[in-house]
C-alpha cells in the first residue's frame, strides 16, 4: 500500500482522530501544529518591576528567526538584559549607560520572559520592542 501525505493536516479513520502515523516503528506523518503568531511588541511597558528588575512575559513569537531586541527610556543603568526559553543564547546586554540596549538572537521557542536588570540610580521607564 502506498499513500501520501503531503499536506494532510487532518487524519481520521473509522471515526477516531489520529496525531501520528506509523508504518511499522517509522512515523510516517504527525499532526501540524496549530501555531498562530502573535504581533512583536513595539515600546511595551513591563509586565512587572520588581526593585530594579523589569519583565515581560512573550508569547506567540514565530520561531527560528532571528529577531532584534531593543530595551530603551533606562538612562543611568542597565546592567544586565538576559532571557529564559526564547533561545538558546545569551543576550550579552550588560553594562548600557545610554539609553538603548539592543541585541540580536535566534528564537528557538514561541514563548518566553525578558528580564532587565537596572541600577539603583536607573530613571525613566524601560520599554520593549521586537522587530
Amino acid at each position: 500500500m502506498e499513500a501520501n501525505f503531503n499536506r494532510v493536516k487532518k487524519l481520521v479513520y473509522n471515526g477516531t482522530e489520529y496525531v501520528k502515523a506509523y508504518a511499522g516503528y517509522t512515523q510516517i506523518w504527525s499532526k501540524p501544529p496549530s501555531f498562530v503568531a502573535k504581533p512583536l511588541p513595539r515600546n511595551r511597558k513591563p509586565d512587572i518591576i520588581d526593585g530594579v528588575t523589569a519583565k515581560w512575559t512573550i508569547d506567540g513569537i514565530t520561531p527560528n528567526k532571528t529577531y532584534q531586541i531593543s530595551i530603551t527610556g533606562v538612562r543611568s543603568g542597565i546592567m544586565r538584559v538576559s532571557q529564559t526559553t526564547l533561545g538558546n543564547s545569551d543576550l550579552r546586554i550588560a553594562g548600557v549607560s545610554g539609553g538603548l540596549a539592543s541585541a540580536s538572537i535566534n528564537v528557538t521557542s514561541p514563548n518566553g520572559i525578558i528580564y532587565v536588570t537596572m541600577s539603583d540610580v536607573y530613571t525613566g521607564t524601560p520599554e520593549l520592542t521586537i522587530n
